[in-house]
């Protein structure tokens, strides 16, 4: 139990709401409809951050806080990722990061009330997780500027981190780590839809995780 509260039902709105969204802006996007899908993924995301405000009014300070926090910076990069634009991209890169961190600083509060976690595990999820930047990166290096291969490296860094401090409380809190993993693979479809070659088949299957991924780490958490 990461949040140190009784278990209680949980709340399936802003579920429903969100994959409402999804589809709709999946919808949007197959058929070109790009400014539409981009105000469908906002309300999609809007639904990730009320089940962590929600979440929230049961857990510590610790946990709270930067739980809130990194859902809606990752709300925020979902709104950035929606624009066309290297600069929108790059902006919304660097949110998303900010938004790993604040997860990781929510994990570290939940290890800490845990007992510190299993460092083990975290240094191995970490360390797959570079593995697995390193191979995408690669792919990007191919047909992408130095620069932006750097500052996408810069990201692979910050969701390592997040990846291993949600590992640390896997035995604890498995959909915490499943989420944690789910959040990394979707990365994987961003940069390949973003910087490699544009498919919508990428987007397909990488939207829908992200936010399995994003409820994941919300209702991990809040156990």
């Amino acid at each position: 139990m990461v949040g140190g509260t009784a278990a209680a039902v949980p709340d399936l709105r802003p579920i429903a709401w969100t994959a409402l969204w999804v589809a709709v802006h999946l919808a949007f996007d197959g058929r070109g409809r790009r400014r539409l899908a981009a105000a469908a993924k906002a309300l999609a995301s809007a639904g990730f951050v009320a089940a962590a405000l929600l979440a929230a009014r049961a857990l510590p300070d610790p946990i709270a806080r930067p739980l809130v926090a990194a859902t809606a910076l990752c709300a925020a990069g979902d709104v950035l990722l929606a624009l066309e634009g290297r600069g929108p991209f790059l902006a919304g890169t660097a949110v998303f990061a900010a938004g790993h961190g604040a997860y990781a600083l929510a994990f570290v509060g939940a290890a800490r009330r845990a007992g510190g976690g299993d460092p083990v595990a975290a240094v191995v999820a970490a360390g797959a997780v570079i593995v697995l930047g390193v191979a995408v990166l690669r792919r990007i290096a191919a047909v992408q500027p130095r620069w932006l291969v750097a500052a996408t490296a810069g990201y692979v860094v910050a969701i390592a981190g997040m990846v291993g401090t949600a590992f640390a409380l896997a035995a604890d809190a498995p959909a915490v780590a499943a989420g944690a993993a789910a959040f990394a693979l979707s990365d994987v479809s961003v940069a390949e839809d973003r910087l490699v070659r544009p498919r919508f088949v990428h987007r397909l299957w990488g939207i829908p995780l992200y936010y399995a991924a994003q409820y994941a780490l919300v209702a991990g958490a809040a156990a």
